[in-house]
């Protein structure tokens, strides 16, 4: 086995075995306590290794089905599976049988607690609030179409935190969470607690703290004695598709059957969060204070950055798998980039279609209203956060890109409707706007300018070579600065590109907000914190300046170290895969001068709701 296979693999057979050693160190412990109330939350991604069909289908019909027949065995048991919609309809079309014991446990003995998250595994934080919003309500309507009951609990892929996520309250009301998403910033938070997240409006959602290494509080409080892969508890996970391992099965039923001889109650999140002690130690994470955007590992992936940025894990692909042998390197920005302008394609000609379907006749509306659906789903697919990060295949970058293509051809066909009936060319749609016009386009005028006309000029660092191209902009009675800067890349490559001198308070958007801007001091947190910028907005306060990225040029991270906003990128550029490779890369800001809520509607006229010619 490779090295970058062994990287692939650490992730879970880590995780497993600390758990499996830790629970059974501590158990001893934890049965003094009052109540003890077992959660065992298994996330189950069919998009492990997005693209490889065998291990989809062994997923499901080998992992879970063992998970869900042990479970049968035992129906004073209960438990948790977080699964994406995507791996609901994989269930309904291939494993009808799966589906009928899954729907059994769910709805007849109320023992398996679903928690239904976004439509793929997607990297929730990379995008504004549309994307995620969409795929839940995709999932929750294969649930409903399922006769499935959802909980109210969400879990992320990557156990991804949103700030803001009190603004799901319609949807949930619990959000899982790995503690060190706030205890990498906030070493104070712990795990197995119930925090409240409480909005300006009022809005709320509580928020549990779990680990992926158990911690047995003697309070007797609720507890994670497994928060993790699914399939990494009978399986020999990506080593051979994720076939199904009997003996690790057994175990696994053992050690549950240790906790249960011990008392304990083998609960689901939301029973468990509802009864037990912990309740009495509820606190308000709003104490804390901002809590950007994050991951589950923060300390060893530095948040974001290791999907968005963190190129430097080149993989062999390897020749049992897939027929070929292929050295394959990320490119982080240019996929999530890839991904971004399909997504903006798609809001403009749905918004087109939403401005002028009173035109259209009800065929014409169905056929636009499912081409725009697919679309959605095809991109959210894309949107998987497994084809960056821990060293992708190129399988699994591959699947990204197809599904954006496709995504794309499903947008185009809703267009060419629309077109061809009001026998239009081109419009000029505002999503920010919501506005269509086919005659009076409005188009940023640029006038080049030396760098001693620069409002505020990047510095980058470790290239080899690099230029830095700068022109004045006029738009929609915006004056700003375009900055565009290309590095050179060969061989083994790292750089920095870095915004100095802009004090201690760092202004930036989440990815469920971006209409609003929060603001961190970089003295308040343990860390520097990562601001992934589903957005592209970052304002300095002292400087009274915004720095947008441009999201649809190369989307990767954002460092704040409290003097500068950095964006790294490490790689590897050997990539010999055809229309990818490339000897350069292109970073894009637009430089504000002016008020935060002017820099902040910039930002999001740029991304959040693109304006353009379609």
């Amino acid at each position: 086995m490779t090295l970058s296979q062994k990287a692939k693999l650490v992730k879970i057979y880590s995780i497993c075995i600390l758990c499996l050693t830790a629970l059974v160190v501590g158990i001893f412990f934890w049965f003094y306590a009052i109540e003890k109330y077992a959660c065992n939350l298994y996330h189950y991604n069919v998009q492990f290794v997005p693209g490889d069909t065998t291990a989809e289908n062994n997923i499901i019909n080998q992992s879970m089905r063992a998970l869900l027949e042990m479970y049968e065995n035992h129906p004073n048991w209960k438990f948790t599976i977080e699964i994406s919609g995507y791996g609901l309809q994989i269930m309904y079309e291939r494993f009808p049988d799966v589906l009928a014991l899954f729907r059994k446990l769910n709805v007849e003995t109320q023992q398996l607690e679903l928690v239904s998250s976004p439509y793929s595994d997607q990297l929730s934080v990379a995008y504004p609030s549309t994307d995620i919003l969409k795929a839940i309500n995709f999932s929750l309507s294969k649930a409903k179409e399922l006769n499935l009951t959802p909980s109210k609990v969400l879990f992320l892929q990557e156990s991804q935190w949103l700030e803001d996520s009190y603004i799901l309250e319609e949807y949930y009301d619990y959000f899982v969470v790995n503690k060190e998403a706030f205890s990498y910033y906030y070493p104070e938070v712990e795990a197995n607690r119930v925090y409240s997240y409480i909005g300006l409006s009022g809005k709320e959602i509580k928020v549990i703290t779990g680990d992926y290494i158990p911690n047995f509080d003697l309070t007797g409080a609720l507890i994670f004695t497994y928060l993790g892969d699914g399939e990494a508890t009978n399986t020999d996970s990506y080593g051979n598709h994720f076939q199904l391992k009997e003996d690790e099965q057994a175990t696994y039923e053992a050690t549950l059957k240790q906790l249960e001889n011990l008392g304990c109650i083998l609960s689901t999140v939301e029973e468990a969060a509802e009864k037990s002690e912990s309740r009495k130690l509820e606190k308000h994470i709003n104490d804390f204070g901002n809590l950007p955007d994050a991951f589950w590992n923060m300390r060893d992936c530095l948040g974001a950055y290791r999907w968005m940025g963190d190129n430097s894990h080149p993989k062999v692909m390897p020749v049992e798998f897939y027929g070929e042998r292929t050295i394959c390197a990320e490119n982080d920005g240019e996929l999530l980039a890839g991904n971004y302008r399909t997504r903006n394609f798609i809001l403009m000609v749905e918004t087109l279609y939403q401005n002028t379907s009173s035109s259209l006749n009800s065929t014409e509306k169905l056929w636009c209203q499912g081409n725009l659906t697919e679309a959605w789903k095809h991109l959210i697919l894309g949107e998987v956060s497994d084809s960056t990060g821990w060293s992708p295949y190129w399988i699994e970058i591959n699947y990204t890109l197809t599904h954006a293509s496709i995504a794309t051809n499903y947008a185009n066909n809703a267009l060419t409707i629309i077109k061809n009936k009001l026998g239009i060319t081109n419009f000029n749609v505002s999503v920010y706007h919501n506005t269509v016009n086919a005659s009076d386009f409005e188009v940023i005028n640029k006038v080049s300018v030396t760098e001693s006309d620069a409002i505020h000029l990047p510095q980058v660092y470790g290239a080899n070579n690099y230029s830095i191209e700068l022109k004045n902009c006029s738009w929609y009675g915006f004056d700003f600065q375009d900055v565009r800067v290309t590095v050179n890349i060969s061989g083994i490559y790292q750089f920095e590109i870095r915004f100095e001198g802009l004090g201690k308070w760092m202004g930036y958007s989440s990815a469920l907000l971006v209409d609003a801007v929060h603001y961190v001091n970089r003295d308040d947190f343990a860390e520097d914190v990562i601001l992934p910028g589903a957005n592209g907005f970052y304002y300095s306060q002292a400087l009274g300046l915004g720095m947008i990225k441009n999201c649809s040029q190369r989307h990767t991270a954002g460092f704040f170290n409290g003097d500068a906003l950095i964006f790294p990128e490490i790689g590897f550029n050997q990539v010999f895969i055809s229309n990818w490779s490339t000897s350069v890369v292109t970073h894009q800001f637009f430089v504000y001068q002016g008020t935060a809520d002017n820099a902040s509607r910039l930002a999001n006229m740029i991304n959040s709701y693109p304006i353009g010619i379609i």
